[in-house]
């Protein structure tokens, strides 16, 4: 019976349907898609370097030198988006298209590669993908501005272009873009490193000496900025004191061999972490284990180079990435679901237990549909028409005036106000290791900041972590009164 069910659900036609529908919600999901935290930090950086000439966050002032100039940013992230504000103007969703290319080309490359390359045929190609579309952590990430899409879009095709290692411009290809993985983030090291490990291990000394120098020059752009003595050292101190990541960065970069060697020890054992931190990766985890488990002898014979690159890359993402989060883990999704499209369709060949993994698998698949339907509601929870919102709370505000706010609203606001962003006091909580209070919070940016408004949003209104207006309640003071609140914002006006 489930051997019948399995066969139905893995045909040619049955897949090609259900990843029809699959990608048909994910274009649902993208219609006034939330604004991710982050997506502010490297907006705002693309929008000064377009406006004044360099890269800054005047959002955020006494932390480093940043409102007049930031020397540690993800270069080829922020370089294109200031390409898109030039060409086409100053929206969120222009930077999140540019996202969603990536996103789609490596869709595309998987399918690619398992059909033409490794010849697997249709279905196995469908089923990857599908997977692809169906792992939270990627229905979020393909469609906000971050550089982890453009990480694993470059290194993916790096590995395409490096595969069978036999055309010089395929080679120059591959390490071309393993360079544009680390230009995209430091993280995307990973590639240049794989890239150059697998290429050894294959013995394959002409390919590597096309590859290597390729993605050594591109990944060498990164330094564009760091050609002085100064420049070096600013760099360097605040990489190792860098808010909310000293101790992740500091023992790569102060120096002392004990600490990093053991740092990178602690940060192994701890790799687990990675794979199970929250539903959003847990689902296509489980699958990629235990397929490495019931199949990883089957696959490294059937598809060696498959296997080979996704255990040096697995080993480079635990060895030379920043923390254990899972937003790094995207760089080897495509790996991933290649390695379970694989594994799946290759049940019907084993010889023991082959029902019960064919249960286990079907089971584990059903969990992951259910986490990306959590996802998706979710999404469509949080979807709206931000840039509208942010209009109608802020019309009732002077131009030009300062405002605290949550950071989001620089779209589409930027070149009317001043912003000032809460992550600026989340540092200074870091940095100095400390408690602001809402007294605290509200003299600093009254006395220090001349801020003239602050506006409140709900997650503020229940943020555990920085409870500064914990339910709204604003404490007698002598810097700020309530003016307006509604059920989305709080707005308080300089006394």
């Amino acid at each position: 019976m489930i051997a019948k069910i399995y066969n139905t659900i893995l045909s040619n036609s049955y897949l090609k349907v259900v990843l029809s529908c699959t990608i048909l919600v994910f274009v649902a999901s993208l219609y006034h898609r939330y604004i991710q935290q982050d997506e502010p930090w490297f907006g705002e950086q693309a929008y000064w370097l377009v406006k004044e000439g360099n890269v800054k966050i005047k959002s955020m002032p006494g932390i480093f030198n940043w409102t007049s100039n930031m020397i540690i940013y993800h270069k080829l992230v922020v370089w294109l988006g200031a390409a898109i504000i030039f060409l086409f103007g100053w929206s969120v969703y222009y930077f999140k298209l540019l996202i969603l290319l990536f996103f789609t080309t490596t869709a595309y490359f998987i399918y690619r590669f398992l059909k033409v390359k490794m010849n697997t045929g249709d279905a196995v190609a469908f089923l990857a993908v599908t997977l692809f579309f169906i792992t939270p952590e990627l229905i979020h990430r393909g469609f906000i501005y971050r550089p982890e899409v453009m990480v694993m879009c470059f290194g993916f095709l790096s590995f395409y272009f490096i595969y069978d290692y036999r055309s010089a411009p395929r080679l120059l290809l591959g390490g071309l873009f393993a360079g544009l993985a680390f230009l995209s983030h430091l993280n995307g090291m990973i590639f240049p490193v794989a890239g150059f490990i697998y290429l050894l291990i294959q013995k394959q000394w002409k390919p590597l000496m096309l590859f290597a120098p390729v993605a050594f020059l591109v990944s060498m752009i990164y330094t564009i900025g760091l050609w002085n003595q100064e420049s070096i050292e600013t760099y360097m101190f605040q990489l190792k004191n860098w808010p909310t990541h000293q101790d992740t960065f500091s023992s790569k970069v102060d120096g002392n061999i004990l600490d990093t060697v053991f740092s990178h020890i602690k940060r192994i054992l701890g790799e687990h972490k990675r794979y199970f931190w929250d539903q959003d990766v847990w689902g296509i985890s489980g699958l990629f284990i235990v397929s490495m488990l019931v199949s990883f002898r089957r696959n490294k014979k059937n598809y060696p180079a498959l296997m080979t690159y996704t255990l040096i890359l697995l080993i480079s993402i635990a060895v030379l990435t920043s923390s254990h989060s899972p937003r790094y883990l995207v760089a080897l999704m495509p790996f991933m679901v290649m390695t379970v499209a694989v594994t799946i369709f290759s049940i019907n060949d084993m010889k023991k237990g082959k029902s019960a993994i064919a249960a286990l698998f079907t089971l584990m698949v059903a969990a992951q549909i259910a986490f990306a339907s959590m996802a998706y509601s979710k999404i469509f929870k949080t979807n709206h028409y931000h840039v509208q919102k942010h209009a109608q709370v802020l019309s009732s505000i002077e131009k030009g005036k300062n405002i605290l706010a949550p950071w989001s609203m620089i779209y589409n606001q930027i070149d009317e106000y001043n912003f000032f962003s809460f992550k600026t006091y989340e540092y200074i909580e870091d940095q100095n290791n400390i408690k602001l209070s809402q007294i605290d919070l509200l003299e600093q940016a009254h006395d220090k900041y001349l801020i003239d408004y602050i506006i409140v949003n709900t997650i503020r209104k229940h943020d555990k972590e920085f409870p500064w207006f914990k339910n709204w309640q604003l404490e007698p003071n002598p810097f700020y009164k309530e003016i307006k609140r509604n059920e989305d914002f709080l707005i308080l006006k300089r006394i």
